[in-house]
């Protein structure tokens, strides 16, 4: 029979290796943030990216992606070609609407996702999934503060400049605590972007990320138990530092550590 301490430890293994991850209850948050203007590829170490150039123009289906240890997918994608609403270094571009979404499926779940939104609308949205359930929806608003540097076309040549009603940026999210995305849709009216940019481990996770997320946090969003979203845009309430939430399996071989250091006091 164990003793009541050994077992008030098996109690506290089993609820760190529950709570561990957050998902299991739903509980989970993403941080926004953008890069400096002009700036039309990620930051971020270790990411791959995806620029649409090697597939042609037009309504394109069952687009394969591989590389960030995943497969991936885009069921649905419509691409244009380079003008002055998009195409990051004069290249292809999506343009997702809500008759033809930028739907990106991945056999593996990532924790970063970054794009580079040009000609930038009210009316973009960009919807999170994980296992079928959508964890987190990123509205264009949230970007309504860029500064004018961020207006037009940063690209050589003749789009340069042009649209300047628009804005054009680079913009990462960063998943900080629970559930991960393994599924991204990109809809609502006008949404053009480029450089669609993923990467696996949580940022802190690979040698060279900094201490803070990179970019100017400008939302966070936290969703709680029962699924609701709630966005925080007071910049001083936002969590943009690297260290990730503990993981389950550190969480339990923390509690299993306890579990060990209680039987080696029985035995004195």
């Amino acid at each position: 029979m164990l003793n009541h301490g050994i077992k008030k430890a098996l109690l506290v293994v089993l609820a760190l290796a529950t709570v561990g991850e957050g998902s299991i209850f739903g509980a989970s948050s993403m941080v926004v943030t953008y890069e400096v203007a002009g700036v039309m590829s990620s930051p971020v170490l270790s990411s791959y990216t995806y620029d649409f150039n090697s597939i042609g123009t037009g309504i394109k289906s069952n687009i394969s992606w591989t590389g960030w240890g995943g497969t991936g997918n885009f069921s649905s994608v419509m691409v244009n070609a380079v003008d002055v609403y998009g195409g990051a270094n004069n290249s292809s571009y999506t343009a997702a609407s809500e008759s033809t979404q930028t739907i990106l499926n991945l056999s593996t779940a990532v924790s970063y996702f970054g794009m580079w939104w040009s000609a930038g609308d009210a009316g973009n949205i960009l919807d999170f999934y994980n296992g079928g359930t959508k964890i987190f929806t990123f509205t264009s608003p949230v970007l309504s503060g860029l500064s004018s540097s961020y207006n037009g076309n940063p690209n050589s040549g003749s789009n340069r400049g042009g649209n300047s009603g628009e804005k054009y940026a680079f913009i990462n999210f960063f998943v900080q605590t629970g559930a991960q995305i393994d599924k991204i849709i990109a809809r609502g009216g006008g949404f053009e972007s480029d450089n669609w940019t993923l990467r696996d481990p949580a940022y802190g996770l690979v040698a060279g990320d900094g201490a803070i997320l990179p970019g100017t946090a400008v939302a966070q969003y936290n969703v709680n138990d029962a699924g609701s979203q709630t966005t925080v845009t007071d910049v001083s309430q936002i969590n943009n530092t690297s260290v990730p939430e503990p993981s389950s399996l550190s969480l339990i071989a923390l509690g299993l550590g306890s579990l060990l250091a209680l039987r080696r006091c029985r035995k004195v």
